[in-house]
């Protein structure tokens, strides 16, 4: 058995079972004992694992055709996002993690000034809004 394993058999265990306790101890001792902390950091978690942290921190809306960079941003963006929504803030880093072609336009910056606390969004596109496209903006800012 390594070193650091001690055995939890008692004395008069049999020979099977402190084989098959020298086997699982040397599986233990393989095993990497940071992966859980990896998985739950959006930088080191590897990139299958990406869906399910990203349900874990609550995000809104996802995309499996995102860039994996666009995808660990929005789940670091989430917290901020979930603490400011409703608020021209939350919607442009919302907006951003993925890198839409949008400007948010708060009502003190619109002429004539439109009604208070209020925000509208511009698209900035070439080819017009798509129908998909139009469906992402909306499900990141609801």
């Amino acid at each position: 058995m390594t070193a650091k394993f001690r055995s939890l058999l008692p004395p008069g265990a049999f020979h099977e079972e402190r084989a098959q306790e020298q086997a699982s101890a040397e599986q233990i001792a393989t095993l990497d004992t940071n992966m859980v902390r990896k998985s739950k950091n959006p930088d080191t978690c590897p990139a299958h694992l990406l869906p399910w942290l990203a349900w874990e921190h609550a995000v809104d809306f996802w995309d499996d055709n995102w860039t994996e960079a666009q995808k660990r941003q929005v789940i670091k963006d989430a917290a901020y996002v979930h603490q400011h929504r409703g608020t021209a803030g939350a919607v442009r880093r919302s907006l951003g993690s993925v890198n839409l072609p949008t400007t948010v336009v708060e009502w003190w910056e619109d002429t004539p000034r439109a009604a208070p606390y209020t925000f509208r969004i511009e698209v900035q596109s070439s080819e017009g809004v798509s129908d998909a496209l139009y469906h992402q903006i909306r499900q990141l800012t609801d």
